[in-house]
């Protein structure tokens, strides 16, 4: 594991909502928008995601994971 920090910047983000298992839609439909220009990323960061709940905590259908792609200033 490795711990650090990410610095502020603004992103372009979807929210997925359900099982992790379809999270590759949410990624794929993220990639076709970049590649599409209908945003530009910020070259140096990777795509990252945030997860709002956790298995165990709510159904799967109510998993709630956003992910963010760094947008060029």
């Amino acid at each position: 594991m490795i711990t650090g920090t990410i610095p502020t910047f603004p992103t372009y983000t979807l929210r997925h909502v359900g099982p992790y298992l379809h999270l590759g839609n949410a990624w794929s439909t993220l990639m076709a928008m970049q590649r599409a220009k209908e945003f530009i990323p910020k070259k140096g960061f990777h795509p990252f995601e945030t997860y709002q709940n956790h298995p165990g905590e709510v159904p799967e259908n109510e998993l709630i994971t956003d992910i963010h792609f760094g947008l060029k200033s």
